[in-house]
């Protein structure tokens, strides 16, 4: 195992010579700031430690925000009347309906271990992040499961609100 002094990276890959993440020369041996004794892990802040696992994070929700954007315009894209006319309303049912709901990313969100979240993002940013990705899951949720709702328009009520809810919040890291 080899750490940097600088930033207290650690590397698993012993050919590596350098941090990747500031250049400085790699040493052997386990982080000055680890206590094996200690009864808790006191984990640092994200002022503290600069990660680049922040800003994949933030590009991932810009990715899911840019496909949301997306299916939306689709979407409107598919009503040739004015909005607020009762064909409108029916077709943009039909639109939200037929039109296939992109695939989501959450590679980082999900395959970083919690203490390296907590390391780069505040709580207020988790929660933010977390209540991001539990309102695609919604709407994955609300895309394949209409059965709950026997009409169409009380089906694109609770659909809609919660795409365009995504789309103006838009990402909680920024």
């Amino acid at each position: 195992m080899k750490r940097c002094p600088k930033c207290d990276s650690s590397y698993s890959d012993d050919t590596l010579s350098y941090c990747l993440q500031d250049g400085e020369p790699l040493m052997r041996g386990v982080s000055q700031r680890f206590d094996p004794n200690a009864e808790t892990l006191e984990l640092l802040s994200a002022p503290q430690r600069a990660t680049g696992l922040r800003t994949m994070i933030s590009m991932e929700i810009d990715e899911n925000l840019a496909k949301l954007r997306e299916f939306s315009k689709a979407v409107n894209g598919r009503i040739a009347f004015p909005p607020e006319s009762s064909i409108a309303i029916v077709q943009r049912s039909d639109a939200l309906r037929s039109q296939p709901l992109p695939s989501v990313s959450r590679r980082y969100w999900e395959t970083t271990p919690t203490p390296s979240i907590a390391e780069a993002l505040s709580s207020a940013e988790i929660e933010g992040v977390h209540q991001f990705y539990a309102q695609l899951d919604e709407l994955a949720r609300l895309k394949t499961d209409k059965s709950e709702y026997p009409r169409r328009s009380e089906w694109r009520k609770a659909f809609e609100p919660v795409m365009q809810g995504l789309i103006e919040r838009g990402n909680p890291l920024t």
